[in-house]
């Protein structure tokens, strides 16, 4: 008997010969047909969530595929990417492998943003079967290389600090001082200390001295890593020069400390702000900083001449004293209102300001003072 084979038939047909019995030399033949077993899938096509850079692979798994063929489609662009093991798709980061069995795979390497989509393993039976899974591609945060204007502004004056990131989610971006203080914003009038601010510009307006330094910019979006960029900010304040107001002087306290002194002469309104004091070497440099406020106690009483030096023999005594205290303790030392009352009994008010500053041990000395007034 002759048995037809079709490849593309949805049925099979087994033939049985019977053989006649010892009587009968003729023979008869009989044919059953079967449904065909067609093909399913094992398991779902899995989702993936993958960095760029990385390599992913579907996994496809067909039971029972007999004549028919696996393809691989990416379904939003509707392009055919392979059939079976054959790859149609010119880019070389994709493969295609068999296990010779059942399992088919499709491999992306190099994963870029553009890979993100749904992706369908698909038998042409008819009618079709087919399922489908999506890629995420997901970016670390960067932050674009810009240079930032205005990082230097006169006191009183206002900087903007603009920081770009990127990356898939979209990233957040925090503001903070590297060295820990609070960043100031004012805004109608008001003045606002933060730990941190997020958005993408940073302004500071009516900047001063002691907001200068190095500002953060932070950019994460939850996948690691976090990025950062250091900005600097400069404030330019002026330079006070030894005139008939200012003079300065520094004198040596042992072999590596030294005390700088600032004189401040007929005060005014406007001497009433901030000091910084600066003091630089081959290992770096070191600031300290002192605000003149307006004394609260009552209006300072007539001075003579002699009282007046008296006055300046005395800071000079106490300060002499303190220093050589200071120098054989590492404790830190400030003014005491015991000092104050001693120092006032002995003299009457000077017509100066005396600022004190020692570099070493991070010792500060403060002695102001009323001036004369006719």
């Amino acid at each position: 008997m002759l048995l037809a084979l079709r490849e593309f038939w949805d049925y099979h047909c087994e033939c049985l010969m019977l053989q006649a019995r010892s009587d009968t030399s003729s023979s008869s033949s009989s044919c059953q047909i079967a449904p065909e077993i067609m093909p399913e899938f094992l398991a779902p096509l899995e989702n993936h969530t993958v960095i760029q850079g990385r390599e992913v692979s579907f996994t496809c798994v067909v039971n029972h595929l007999q004549s028919y063929r696996v393809a691989w489609i990416k379904s939003d662009s509707r392009a055919i990417l392979a059939i079976h093991t054959h790859l149609v798709a010119h880019n070389p980061r994709l493969s295609v492998t068999h296990n010779g069995h059942n399992t088919w795979k499709l491999h992306v390497s190099n994963v870029q943003k553009n890979d993100s989509g749904t992706y369908m393993c698909q038998v042409n039976t008819e009618p079709m079967l087919s399922q489908m899974g999506y890629m995420t591609v997901v970016i670390p945060p960067d932050i674009m290389d810009e240079t930032s204007e205005g990082l230097v502004a006169h006191e009183g004056g206002n900087i903007k600090l603009r920081c770009v990131a990127t990356g898939s989610p979209e990233p957040n971006v925090t503001w903070k001082r590297e060295d820990g203080h609070k960043i100031v914003l004012r805004e109608n009038g008001q003045k606002k200390l933060l730990e941190k601010y997020e958005g993408e510009q940073l302004e500071l307006t009516g900047v001063l001295r002691q907001e200068m330094g190095t500002y953060l910019c932070i950019a994460s979006n939850g996948i690691p890593p976090t990025v950062s960029k250091r900005y600097a900010v400069n404030v330019q304040c002026e330079k006070l020069l030894p005139n008939d107001k200012y003079s300065m002087s520094e004198a040596p306290i042992n072999h590596y400390s030294w005390e700088m002194n600032l004189t401040i002469r007929s005060l005014d309104k406007g001497d009433f702000v901030g000091y910084v004091c600066s003091s630089e070497n081959a290992l770096g440099k070191a600031e300290g900083a002192v605000r003149l406020q307006v004394s609260a106690t009552a209006a300072p009483r007539r001075w003579t001449a002699a009282g007046a030096a008296a006055a300046r023999t005395a800071i000079s005594a106490w300060a002499a004293a303190r220093a050589r205290a200071i120098s054989s303790s590492s404790s830190i030392a400030t003014t005491t209102s015991r000092d104050r009352r001693a120092l006032l009994k002995r003299a009457i008010r000077p017509s100066a300001c005396y600022i004190y500053k020692m570099i070493t041990r991070k010792v500060h000395m403060v002695v102001c003072m009323e001036p004369v007034r006719g």
